[in-house]
């Protein structure tokens, strides 16, 4: 059973990370959610909680997984991909390129955007370890003409296997760019969108391309 105030206790903690900058918790709350104040005006003062049906979305908006933010764990995890028995599909939550860093840390908040349905198990289920970790990007600054351009949208997994001549997230540091995995001599090396070598770091973080959709395509899906 969900602890009610448990909820609205987490939501708040959140939503001062957010938008710290407004002082009214109605409208922090609203804003974040989406939801009309007099309906977060009941989840604050009559220990009222979102339906299962918006539950996902709401907990996507604080940047936390909907477990984290609905169940008794005093600890909040970023959102994951979800198995959606209806669709027989995930539901691949989507970052902005910003996210990135707090994707490599695990560090909520993360916020989703939106929810993407892709049949993981269709195509790449041997080749992910872990199909809830599996990020969806809208490409804006991460280009890798002409195979990853603006507006493409790119799927992303770390626990996918690294094979050679496929695309990666490379991250370190401050640094994050689309790299080519090729290999060479028997090592796997990473190429930049200029053609350069490209070293890697301790603490990177190395995210396959599972996937890119052009926008065109995406949105006639």
């Amino acid at each position: 059973m969900i602890k009610r105030t448990q909820f609205i206790k987490k939501a708040l903690e959140l939503s001062e990370l957010i938008l710290p900058e407004i002082r009214s918790k109605e409208k922090r709350l609203a804003l974040i959610s989406g939801e009309k104040e007099t309906t977060v005006k009941n989840w604050i003062f009559h220990d009222k909680i979102p339906v299962s049906s918006k539950r996902l979305h709401i907990s996507d908006s604080f940047g936390v997984s909907e477990q984290s933010l609905f169940d008794l764990s005093e600890k909040h995890s970023i959102p994951v991909a979800v198995f959606n028995r209806e669709l027989n599909c995930y539901l691949i939550p989507q970052i902005d390129e910003s996210g990135l860093e707090r994707l490599l840390s695990a560090t909520p908040p993360l916020i989703a955007t939106e929810r993407v349905p892709l049949k993981l198990q269709d195509f790449l289920k041997d080749d992910i370890a872990i199909p809830h970790l599996t990020y969806c990007i809208n490409v804006v600054k991460l280009v890798f003409p002409p195979f990853i351009l603006e507006s493409d949208i790119i799927f992303i997994n770390h626990t996918a296997s690294r094979k050679g001549n496929i695309f990666c997230v490379y991250t370190s540091g401050s640094q994050v760019q689309i790299v080519k995995i090729k290999c060479s001599d028997g090592r796997f090396i990473l190429i930049n969108k200029e053609g350069c070598e490209v070293r890697i770091e301790e603490n990177s973080f190395v995210a396959p391309v599972i996937l890119t959709l052009s926008r065109g395509y995406f949105h006639e899906v």
